[in-house]
């Protein structure tokens, strides 16, 4: 019988593609004989903190279903870039018997007893720190372009206005807040209007604060 897993890919911006990502994980899944049951793709930058993470908590929900047994990933900066939180992450998913594939560290976080063995442990600490020293320089690098730039006159930044509120977001998907509003669930409605979970997680958030 086929181990069931869930699939986590992110990339930073919208410039960056996930499928290479996804096409990686899909095959090693497939030498494993590991059937994915689910997939959770997000674009999140490196200094989102995982309280704003949509595909984190999306994971975490999909979690207490008990619906896998894995959570499938290339490399630790995924969980986030704080060892804190990605510990915090780790130990939640513990909690259910969920274990953590590193596809690039060829890890698990949990051994076939279900138990966090020392050196797993270890591998995982060691490189949630190289993970968190990687986005600090990244940072250091981005702020100094963005003075450079600034110092040029350039705009930094995208133009104003461009996000949208709560009431456009319920405004543009009329049809997946009505949906919502009769209590289908995310899966359904992901199926149903072909929009990713991420953005129905909006959406629901957005009708949830403005009919309370």
């Amino acid at each position: 019988m086929k181990t069931p897993v869930l699939i986590l890919v992110r990339v930073s911006t919208n410039r960056q593609d996930f499928n290479h990502q996804l096409t990686d994980l899909k095959k090693y899944c497939e030498q494993m004989n590991y059937n994915v049951v689910h997939t959770i793709k997000s674009v999140v930058t490196g200094n989102t903190t995982n309280r704003k993470r949509l595909d984190l908590q999306e994971l975490l929900e999909v979690a207490k279903t008990k619906s896998f047994d894995k959570v499938i990933i290339t490399e630790i900066s995924r969980l986030g870039r704080r060892p804190s939180e990605i510990r915090s992450i780790l130990d939640q998913l513990h909690a259910l018997k969920i274990s953590v594939v590193f596809r690039q560290l060829g890890v698990e976080s949990l051994d076939q007893d279900g138990n966090e063995g020392l050196i797993s442990r270890l591998i995982v600490a060691i490189h949630s720190e190289i993970a968190s020293n990687e986005r600090e320089l990244l940072s250091q690098r981005v702020k100094s372009g963005l003075a450079h730039a600034r110092s040029k006159g350039k705009q930094i930044g995208r133009p104003v206005n461009t996000g949208l509120t709560d009431k456009e977001l319920l405004k543009k998907y009329k049809k997946l807040v009505l949906d919502i509003s009769n209590g289908l669930s995310l899966r359904k409605c992901e199926k149903i209007h072909g929009i990713t979970r991420t953005t129905i997680i909006k959406v629901k958030r957005a009708y949830e604060s403005n009919a309370a």
